[in-house]
């Protein structure tokens, strides 16, 4: 006896079932399932064959996972203290929260300036909610290894002055940093300290830059500064200039990018974004 032939849409189904490829799967850019009718695709598939047969080519699909997102790393580094990386680091945070971005600060300084404004800005918040959160770790440079920064996208470390006890740890940690910014006065003091310090991160291929702080564009000794400098490496396009209102709104745990129209905010807002430009975020 004969067998009767299958209908249209059966025998579509059939050919396209036993293809094994893609052409059976309909989705919009949302993930969502569309019959081949509503694409306009002339196939008669009903709307009750959303739920397809599992192919080769869909469990491939399904075995692909997304990339983990990697975090990336911004060091402020230095050997002496009060050249500003604390300053850098807490208004960076706060920068890059206000972007959006899902970033930790670390501070791996024994006097815990980072972490402390970080805890004096939770309290801050509970009467300023709209004030971003900006989470920091105690930390120190041999406790880096066991950091995980699964789901960030950025970790901003604030490191410790003082580097001749653990210069190895010091240079590792850069190594694999992303970038590392090594902010200096135009002081004799301060320059002789963060030159040798570079040309050692340079020679064991660091990526990094000078940062000029409390900086004054109208004396000899800052274009003499930015000229040497220059001599031994790159010097970010921004300097920080001396202003009030960039330390002052750290003893609430706020920082100058928290206020609208601030001179200090806007030279703060223009350093994130060259370094966020250097860190392809």
């Amino acid at each position: 006896m004969r067998q009767r032939p299958a209908s249209g849409a059966s025998q579509a189904r059939q050919c396209t079932y036993a293809s094994g490829c893609p052409a059976q799967h309909n989705y919009n850019r949302f993930g969502h399932f569309f019959p081949r009718e509503t694409l306009g695709c002339g196939l008669s598939l009903s709307r009750s064959s959303a739920m397809v047969p599992e192919c080769a080519w869909e469990s491939t699909m399904a075995a692909k996972k997304a990339p983990a997102k990697q975090c990336k790393v911004l060091v402020l580094g230095g050997s002496k203290g009060g050249c500003g990386r604390s300053t850098l680091s807490r208004n960076l945070i706060v920068a890059a929260r206000q972007a959006g971005l899902n970033v930790v600060g670390v501070d791996q300084d024994a006097q815990r300036t980072f972490k402390k404004w970080s805890d004096r800005r939770e309290a801050a918040r509970e009467k300023f909610p709209q004030l971003v959160e900006c989470e920091v770790i105690a930390s120190s440079v041999e406790e880096w290894a066991s950091l995980d920064f699964t789901g960030r996208d950025l970790a901003i470390v604030d490191t410790a002055p003082g580097i001749e006890h653990g210069l190895a740890d010091m240079i590792s940690l850069c190594r694999q940093a992303d970038y590392v910014l090594l902010p200096t006065s135009a002081s004799t003091d301060d320059l002789e300290s963060v030159v040798p310090y570079w040309t050692t991160l340079s020679e064991s291929g660091v990526r990094g830059e000078f940062v000029l702080n409390k900086a004054n564009r109208r004396t000899r000794s800052f274009a003499s500064a930015r000229s040497a400098l220059n001599r031994h490496g790159r010097v970010a396009p921004v300097e920080v200039p001396l202003l009030e209102d960039i330390a002052s709104p750290f003893a609430s745990g706020l920082a100058v990018v928290d206020y609208d129209r601030s001179k200090g905010g806007e030279v703060m807002q223009d350093v994130w974004r060259h370094v966020r430009r250097e860190l392809g975020l």
